[in-house]
């Protein structure tokens, strides 16, 4: 499936496959960011996707942005509608307890493109049992 991008600037990275069957393309920071410890920053990516139609685009952080710089999204995961075509941002929360510092060009996140099922919601006065029913959290026992 090919997904057609626009760069939003002359600073905008292409987006990248590192290996054939990643699940993820890899998107990267047009400028150099700082994140103090414990804060937060917004990146513009200066880059608009055309997600195609009957899919969504899911944005997640790259394993190294929280194995090796401690950093996560914000909002966990980014969700572009396929009728979006602004700019792509992201907002990076270092939970580390130095300063994370990226350059131009790194790849912080990734976009995963996944097909979305049209639903439609009814109430109703009860749903079907299962074996597991309203049992929550620790219902497993692991």
């Amino acid at each position: 499936m090919q997904v057609k991008y626009k760069a939003l600037s002359d600073r905008t990275i292409p987006p990248r496959r590192a290996h054939e069957d990643d699940a993820g393309t890899d998107l990267g920071l047009p400028r150099g960011i700082r994140v103090p410890v414990g804060g937060t920053v917004t990146a513009d990516l200066e880059i608009a996707v055309a997600v195609p139609k009957g899919c969504g685009g899911f944005v997640l952080p790259r394993s190294s942005t929280g194995f090796k710089y401690d950093c996560s999204l914000s909002n966990t995961v980014g969700v572009i509608d396929s009728g979006y075509r602004g700019s792509i941002k992201i907002k990076i929360r270092n939970n580390g307890d130095k300063p994370a510092v990226f350059e131009r060009g790194q790849y912080l996140v990734q976009m995963i493109i996944l097909p979305i099922i049209t639903t439609s919601w009814a109430e109703v006065e009860a749903l079907d049992a299962t074996a597991r029913d309203t049992a929550g959290f620790g219902s497993s026992g692991l």
